[in-house]
């Protein structure tokens, strides 16, 4: 149970309910509790507690995070406990902008890694989507929210992990290349394994630069920076927060900080998930200013949506215009260009478009 004397800090609106940061007393160290809402009565629980012991084969896996157990809160409520990460992939996504190819193959290798070995102990997870992956205060990925008994609905394969890799890649990945080659595969009718396609990810990773070290009883929000675009790019920022008597410093990494003002973490968001069926999205036609293009959507709230530009004359890229209903976009005066969006609120991708502008013929 945890104890009467802990300060939980709200961190976020999770799926099934708010997720707290508190600190250990006896340890010192932090870490996340994840409540339970009340219609999780004592045969969920009994479940729940069995899941995460078969899930402990994969406690130590550096690129899996798993519940540790179920606690009780002084107040009543049920929680699961769980390792403290710092920050979403959505949330790098809309703070650090497109992920080159090598970085997105080191997070590819991380949850192809994470599957491989939960398929190989005979287990699935159940909602592999971009909501699931995380960052260690190091900047290590993680793949997290590992089970089945809390998910309504039809009982998940290990097919439904492969298309969920599939999806993230497709995300964080451009529309061409052996990461979409990959991404396809994995959406086929015949998935390479994860383990196949964690061998085609370390053939399109870099060498990985080590990881800043940290000390002490510190809660990052943020992975910590390094030379990569993957972990953001400028200097540090600390918030000191006062939980339950002890200093523990929130380390954020800005892209593009003011070094005379720390920078300071934004308010928590809720993660709401939505499913295909409920998340929309829709793009206007496009507004041609002769070098620039103004584009304009509608859609589910919270959407995190990227821009996908194809050009006659240039090579497709996307842009990340983050949490927003307009976009702005810099482009040659003559030549047709097509634009299509692909937005995530951290279940499954969305997509809108593609729009064309000077009668360019857009891939579908």
């Amino acid at each position: 149970m945890v104890s009467d004397d802990a300060e939980p800090i709200v961190l976020a609106e999770g799926r099934l309910g708010p997720v707290l940061a508190l600190v250990d007393q006896d340890t010192g160290a932090a870490y996340a509790l994840k409540v339970l809402p009340d219609r999780i009565g004592t045969a969920d629980r009994r479940r729940l507690a069995a899941e995460i012991r078969h899930l402990s084969v994969l406690r130590g896996r550096p690129e899996v995070v798993v519940p540790d157990r179920v606690d009780r809160l002084p107040d009543g409520r049920w929680a699961v406990r769980v390792e403290l990460c710092t920050q979403s992939l959505p949330e790098l996504l809309t703070e650090s902008g497109p992920l080159s190819a090598a970085e997105a193959a080191e997070i590819g290798v991380a949850l192809a890694d994470a599957l491989a070995a939960a398929h190989a102990a005979g287990l699935v997870h159940g909602a592999v989507h971009p909501g699931n992956v995380l960052f260690r205060p190091g900047g290590e990925p993680v793949l997290t929210d590992f089970g089945t008994v809390l998910r309504p609905g039809p009982t998940v394969r290990r097919e439904d992990d492969l298309r969920g890799l599939g999806t993230v890649l497709e995300l964080i990945g451009s529309r061409t290349g052996p990461l979409a080659e990959l991404a396809a595969d994995l959406h086929g009718e015949q998935p390479p394994t994860a383990a196949e396609a964690a061998r085609r990810l370390r053939a399109m990773r870099s060498a990985r630069p080590p990881a800043v070290p940290v000390s002490g009883p510190i809660v990052e929000f943020a992975p910590q920076d390094r030379n990569s675009r993957r972990r953001r790019r400028a200097g540090w920022g600390v918030a000191l927060l006062l939980l339950a008597g002890v200093a523990v410093a929130a380390t954020w990494a800005a892209r593009r900080p003011d070094p005379a003002e720390p920078a300071r973490p934004p308010a928590p968001r809720p993660a709401a998930a939505s499913s295909p069926e409920t998340a929309w999205l829709r793009l206007a036609e496009p507004v041609d200013r002769g070098d620039v293009v103004e584009l304009a959507w509608q859609g589910s709230p919270d959407l995190l949506v990227i821009v996908v530009v194809t050009g006659e004359r240039a090579e497709p890229r996307r842009v990340v215009a983050g949490r927003v209903n307009h976009f702005q976009l810099p482009v040659e005066p003559d030549g047709g260009y097509c634009f299509a969006l692909l937005a995530t609120d951290g279940g499954e991708p969305i997509r809108a478009g593609p729009r064309p502008i000077r009668g360019a013929a857009c891939p579908r």
